[in-house]
């Protein structure tokens, strides 16, 4: 499975009592990195964030783990606080850095699972819903039966209300 070029570095804000501005490559530190978007309104999401934080906890400290909202930033704080996604680092994105994000993985539906590699080139991106350590272990090695990456994004509008 070849790689795709090198994932954009996109600013966000991180939930944490600062409300932090940071990025992806500095949350990814030059590590293997999994990130899951996410919206408050998808009502699959919370099962996916549950599933993601026990992958984490699984894969220990040698993975980050990003959980990235994309919509209510304050409602998805609420949400953080109420569960216990301890093994997730938390944070949102505003409405352009949303489409630069939706672009660069060719994602138009959420919960989406994008793979980097400690090289920052993203190895997969599809859906959170079939995700396992297993899979996410068997994408970081570069194994042909990990989810194929990407091949070409698809534009997006900033009028996209679906998510």
């Amino acid at each position: 499975m070849s790689a795709l070029t090198a994932a954009p570095n996109l600013p966000l804000t991180l939930f944490d009592d600062d409300a932090t501005a940071s990025s992806l490559t500095a949350l990814r530190a030059g590590k293997p990195f999994i990130i899951d978007f996410w919206t408050t309104r998808c009502e699959r999401c919370p099962a996916c964030l549950d599933k993601l934080d026990a992958i984490a906890k699984t894969l220990g400290d040698k993975v980050v783990f990003a959980a990235i909202c994309l919509d209510d930033p304050d409602f998805a704080q609420e949400l953080v606080d109420e569960h216990d996604w301890d093994h997730i680092t938390h944070g949102g994105m505003d409405l352009e850095t949303k489409e630069k994000a939706k672009a660069a993985w060719g994602f138009s539906s959420v919960p989406h699972l994008v793979v980097i590699g400690a090289d920052g080139a993203t190895l997969s991106s599809g859906s959170a819903l079939k995700a396992t350590a297993a899979s996410v272990e068997e994408a970081l090695a570069g194994k042909e039966n990990a989810p194929a990456p990407v091949a070409a994004a698809p534009v997006f509008s900033l009028a996209d209300d679906d998510f």
